[in-house]
């Protein structure tokens, strides 16, 4: 699609660079420490972790006995998936490439795989037939303190790979051979040492070297801030996208929020970014605001963007393109997130009041 006016001149309503470092948080850290959202998912994690290894430790008579460790014990099988993830580096968009991929990497439906000293071959109950999701598998941090619940055949599924498809004839394709913690069961020593050393890494997501992990956590606790201050007029939605006729993109313009408004012609998309280490996905966005604010612009909607971490805010001339190409920009500060939940309802309104006067 061509926007009608190339040369549109473009308003923003936003903070200048310094004021949005000012406010900033910049690291995971202090994100985690100000944000019970994401502490008390931490928490959670730390706190269940001693009797998520003595269910692996007691996996030993059958290579599916952790589900029926889990059956029996009432553990929550949110954290337990969660755990999984955590000691194998391997999380919900792995599980949706192997899900997305499945006939390729399990044509027959089933996974054979080698476990004490024998092969074994467990037939998938979910994954062959529907794709994997992680709000279907609640592996998402906000649903990390609801209680336990009963086990799915997607849960059953996810286990089975998490534990076993490391060692399976399927361990060369997607990244697979991570999940290797099923080699352990037989070993108490071993698998101690293996989880300890993964849990080690894993804890360095607090100071931001995976920041991607956090990264969606993030644009969740964004979308969940905005859904909290704004009234029930207002419909949010998560990693969608704006329609587009005759747009390169099939599904049309991708914005991590899109925030409607019930009687209201427009839209206003958001886009979030929170890096702590210096990355390309900054430089990616600022190319790609001008065409975002233009195409937006030209339908008469509103873009926003949501910019902090220590990574971003150094890339200082990514960050003046963006503002630049931005109806309105912010950091994740509260008092930030409040402005922006303020602006989206002021232009919504000043919508309204043109509308009524043409």
């Amino acid at each position: 699609m061509t926007p009608k006016n190339k040369n549109t001149i473009i308003s923003c309503d936003h903070h200048d660079a310094d004021t949005i470092q000012e406010n900033a948080i910049f690291w995971w850290k202090d994100f985690i420490e100000e944000n019970t959202f994401v502490k008390s998912s931490t928490k959670c994690l730390i706190n269940s972790q001693d009797d998520f290894i003595n269910i692996l430790k007691l996996s030993k008579k059958h290579p599916g006995q952790a589900i029926d460790l889990l059956k029996a014990t009432g553990f929550s099988v949110n954290l337990f998936i969660k755990h999984l993830c955590l000691i194998t580096d391997f999380g919900g968009e792995g599980l949706k490439r192997v899900s997305k991929l499945f006939s390729k990497v399990f044509p027959d439906g089933e996974m054979i795989y080698y476990w004490g000293n024998n092969y074994h071959t467990y037939k998938f109950k979910y994954l062959h037939e529907k794709r994997f999701s992680n709000r279907i598998s609640f592996v998402d941090g906000s649903e990390l303190n609801k209680k336990s619940r009963n086990i799915t055949e997607l849960d059953e599924d996810v286990i089975m790979i998490l534990i076993h498809a490391g060692a399976s004839t399927s361990s060369h394709c997607a990244d697979l051979k991570k999940c290797e913690i099923g080699r352990l069961l037989h070993n108490n020593d071993d698998l101690d040492v293996f989880v300890k050393q993964r849990y080690i890494t894993a804890s360095t997501i607090s100071t931001g070297s995976k920041s991607n992990s956090f990264g969606h956590m993030a644009k969740k606790y964004a979308l969940d801030f905005l859904e909290n201050k704004l009234s029930n007029e207002f419909t949010l939605s998560g990693n969608t996208f704006v329609n587009i006729e005759n747009h390169e993109r099939k599904n049309g313009l991708p914005f991590d929020i899109i925030i409607e408004k019930a009687g209201s012609p427009m839209k206003i998309g958001i886009d979030i970014s929170f890096q702590v280490t210096t990355s390309s996905a900054m430089e990616r966005k600022a190319a790609f605001a001008k065409t975002k604010k233009l195409i937006m612009e030209d339908l008469g909607y509103k873009i926003a963007f949501v910019i902090d971490g220590a990574g971003n805010l150094e890339r200082k001339s990514a960050l003046n393109n963006i503002m630049q190409f931005s109806d309105h920009t912010c950091s994740f500060g509260h008092q930030d997130l409040d402005h922006l939940a303020e602006w989206v309802e002021d232009e919504f309104e000043t919508l309204e009041i043109k509308e009524s006067i043409t």
